[in-house]
């Protein structure tokens, strides 16, 4: 008994793995990689299943798995299905697969005795396998679209001289593109199998032009002499694209002497492919094109000249600066802007020495601009000479590419400037020039002492500018000069002070800003100390109490917002408990509730119960905006 259980449990297991299509697959991919015994022992099993196969789909999979394992013994069973419409393709597919002259006799059998449309794919089948014999089955369809791409597939000589023969007669007349296309592919075929003669016949051949540039790509896979005498004859066809493709084409197969070659071809070659020519030799960076292209620069067509001045951005060297430094002066725009990139990307310290020793003998704006544009900073001492020059038409732009360009040592030389009376209509530009240059001074103090010693005896509108500088280094021993400024007789002076307390960078003049908040009589010194005493405050230890003190200062409902508005950065009690004194005022209640509950967000568990019921009170407030945050406050609370 227990045997029988055994050997019933196995025949379970076996007709589940016949049933259960992955399992076969595995043992199928085994058996292909494994013994001769094997495939057999697999193709047999496959066969025997196929017999019993009744569904088209049982069918199709046995025939898939046989194409992995099958042989000349699968040949006659598949064979059987060719003439089946329903069966023939899943058949024929198998047959393609399996090797062995048999499988591809019974396909040419099969060729005249099965119904037409089952026919074109026994065609394709068989060229697909390289199936010469089938050559004249294949011949006896034409001039069908399908016998033409088999005869393509097919790709032999014989198919060529068929599809050539077909091409110059009356029956190929209606299928030019589909005989063109079989032609290429027998090419392609012929090449793989190095017959490089015969394929390069083909690709010269009286092609459509859209083939003529597929011709012209395999002529230079083929690249030998006859291949490029051939490229070399598609530069001058009618169609420009085909013109082209041929001159990239015959660049590649030139390789090493290719811009030796083209440099002798550019001065001839139409202006189409002087300008392919131009761009790609730029491309190339090879010095060699340098003379060339230098002079195709200075003259000839615009669009040849932009390309010729484009490609001395990379092979251009000292020689070449002169002729792109005359091009910045140029009448056409496109021409002075295209000099310029060129020399921009143009690097070397001999390329450098060119442009400066330009500069230093004809100082111009296009050559200011070129200086900015290549961040040279060792032209730093020739701007600020020019900055302080008699030529007033070449300061505003000297001025912003030395600003730009400025290191830590011209910083005297900028502040000297605000006092230069030539240079009153320039101060904007110096202050710009002046506020880059303190990037490149770390030090607070240093950035203060040249502006500290220029303030003594400067006249007012130059003190009034150095104040404004000042309030910009966050050095502390400037503030001492700012304070005595505030007490200024010239209005200007006092502003520029109060201005500069105002956004000092640190919170150091906050009391300062306080008396001008409570003493001034100008209001819009008052308003402005206010707002900054405000903003001053947020970062300190004691900022709600500042905010009570500035609480008396609060003449306006715009600076009662003011003060909420700092109220509402803090997370303290005693800042919450302020806000609260707004609640009842109409003009600014609203702000006061969303202060309440941006402070209650972060304070909340200092008192708990206190503060959410003064949130809760918030949800029935007549504000929507008030109502929806302290929705949102009050759950975060209960999380």
């Amino acid at each position: 008994m227990k045997l029988t259980a055994i050997l019933l449990a196995l025949l379970v297991a076996t007709q589940a793995q016949q049933t259960d299509p992955k399992p076969l697959e595995v043992s199928v991919a085994a058996a292909a990689n494994g013994s001769a015994e094997a495939q057999r022992s697999m193709e047999d099993q496959l066969l025997a299943r196929l017999s019993k196969a009744t569904s088209r789909e049982e069918k199709a999979f046995v025939c898939r798995l046989l194409r992995r394992v099958g042989s000349a013994r699968s040949v006659p069973a598949l064979a059987e299905m060719l003439g089946s419409e329903e069966d023939s393709h899943i058949a024929r597919f198998a047959l393609a697969s399996i090797p062995g002259a048999e499988a591809a006799k019974a396909m040419r059998d099969a060729l005249s005795q099965v119904p037409e449309p089952l026919q074109l794919g026994l065609m394709a089948s068989l060229a697909a396998r390289g199936d010469e014999e089938s050559f004249p089955l294949i011949l006896e369809r034409l001039p069908s679209k399908e016998a033409i791409q088999a005869l393509g597939v097919l790709g032999t000589k014989q198919a060529a001289r068929a599809l050539g023969t077909l091409r110059g007669s009356n029956d190929g007349i209606g299928q030019i593109d589909v005989i063109d296309d079989a032609l290429l592919k027998c090419a392609e075929s012929l090449l793989a199998k190095g017959n490089r003669a015969d394929a390069r016949r083909l690709y010269v051949g009286e092609l459509s032009t859209e083939k003529v540039l597929a011709g012209i790509q395999g002529l230079a896979a083929i690249n030998d002499l006859h291949a490029k005498a051939q490229v070399e004859k598609a530069l001058a066809h009618q169609d420009e694209v085909v013109q082209l493709t041929a001159l990239r084409a015959m660049i590649r197969m030139l390789g090493d002497d290719a811009v030796s070659t083209m440099l002798e071809y550019l001065p001839i070659a139409p202006l189409n492919q002087q300008v392919v020519i131009v761009d790609w030799l730029g491309k190339a960076g090879d010095g060699a094109a340098r003379v060339a292209l230098a002079e195709m620069a200075r003259s000839g067509r615009a669009s040849l000249r932009l390309e010729a001045i484009r490609a001395l951005g990379s092979v251009g060297d000292a020689s070449t600066v002169p002729v792109l430094l005359k091009l910045l002066s140029d009448e056409d725009e496109d021409l002075r802007g295209t000099a310029k990139n060129s020399l921009v990307r143009l690097q070397g310290e001999d390329i450098r020495e060119a442009i400066l020793e330009k500069f230093k003998e004809t100082p111009s704006k296009s050559l200011i601009g070129l200086l900015a544009a290549r961040r040279e900073r060792a032209a730093l001492p020739e701007l600020l000479a020019v900055c302080g020059g008699e030529d007033s038409s070449l300061r505003g732009d000297a001025l912003k590419a030395a600003g730009n360009l400025a290191t830590a040592s011209a910083l005297p030389a900028f502040v000297t400037m605000l006092a230069d009376p030539k240079m009153k209509g320039e101060v904007k530009d110096i202050e710009s020039a002046i506020l880059s240059t303190f990037r490149e001074v770390p030090d607070p103090a240093e950035r203060a002492a040249p502006l500290l010693a220029a303030y003594k005896g400067a006249e007012v509108p130059t003190m009034v500018t150095i104040v404004n500088l000042l309030g910009r280094t966050g050095a502390p021993n400037a503030l001492p000069v700012v304070r005595a400024a505030l007490k200024s007789e010239q209005s200007a002076l006092a502003n520029a002070a109060v201005h500069t307390l105002a956004r000092w960078t640190t919170a150091e003049p906050i009391d300062d800003l306080y008396k001008i908040a409570e003493s001034s009589t100008n209001d819009g010194h008052r308003v402005v100390a206010l707002r900054s005493y405000v903003n001053m405050a947020k970062g300190l230890d004691d900022a709600a109490a500042r905010y009570e003190k500035a609480t008396v200062l609060a003449k306006t409902p715009d600076d009662k917002r003011l003060i909420l508005s700092g109220l509402a950065r803090t997370n303290s009690l005693e800042a919450l408990k302020l806000c609260q004194k707004y609640l009842t005022e109409p003009e600014v209640g609203t702000e006061a509730a969303l202060a309440c509950i941006q402070i209650a967000r972060r304070a909340w568990r200092q008192s708990p119960d206190e503060i959410k019921a003064l949130v809760t009170s918030f949800s029935q407030h007549q504000d929507d905006t008030v109502r929806e945050n302290a929705k949102v406050t009050l759950e975060r609370m209960t999380q």
